[in-house]
């Protein structure tokens, strides 16, 4: 009687456990027939321009040289963030030069200046000089904003140098810019 017991109460557990599946797939198409959206929506802060500046040609050097940027560096923001009280951020990195081989080449920017699509609107910021070696980041400026959507931050070109190595080979040298708009949470 006791084995018949066992044997009973075993067989019950088994059909407690058996129906899961079956149950689980009557959920599962149950699912499959629920409609699904997925979007992805732009960031209400981002980088509309960006204008790197240009290098002309110089003659080859036993010696290191700074040379200068024949051009401005450009950067527009969009800022159409509801709460605007948190700041942003934008950093700047160049990357090694290559011709056929990579070569460091240090970059340095002085401070520039921040403007708005509104006339005389004053805009809270710190601009930052930076001197980078390749492939590192600095922050070039720290801004809160204010009631504009666009933004400007122009470093002239007086303010824009690079450090090449002595003994560089002729030839051209192409070095990429890499620009970061960050959305810096205030930490109160």
């Amino acid at each position: 009687m006791k084995k018949r017991i066992e044997f009973i109460f075993i067989g019950l557990l088994l059909c407690l456990l058996l129906p899961t599946p079956a149950f689980a797939q009557e959920i599962l198409g149950e699912e499959d027939q629920t409609p699904m959206n997925v979007t992805i929506v732009e960031s209400p802060i981002k980088l509309e321009k960006v204008t790197a500046p240009t290098f002309g040609t110089y003659q080859k050097s036993a010696h290191e040289q700074e040379i200068q940027a024949t051009s401005d560096l450009l950067i527009a923001v969009r800022d159409q963030r509801e709460n605007k009280k948190s700041p942003w951020q934008l950093t700047y990195q160049l990357s090694t030069f290559t011709n056929g081989q990579e070569y460091q080449v240090k970059v340095l920017l002085g401070q520039g200046k921040l403007s708005t699509n509104q006339s005389g609107e004053v805009v809270q910021a710190t601009p930052q000089k930076i001197a980078a070696d390749p492939n590192e980041a600095g922050t070039i400026l720290e801004a809160y904003s204010s009631q504009s959507t666009e933004y400007y931050y122009q470093i002239d070109k007086q303010k824009i140098h690079l450090e090449l190595p002595a003994d560089l080979p002729t030839g051209e040298f192409v070095g990429k810019q890499l620009v970061t708009l960050l959305n810096t949470p205030e930490i109160d």
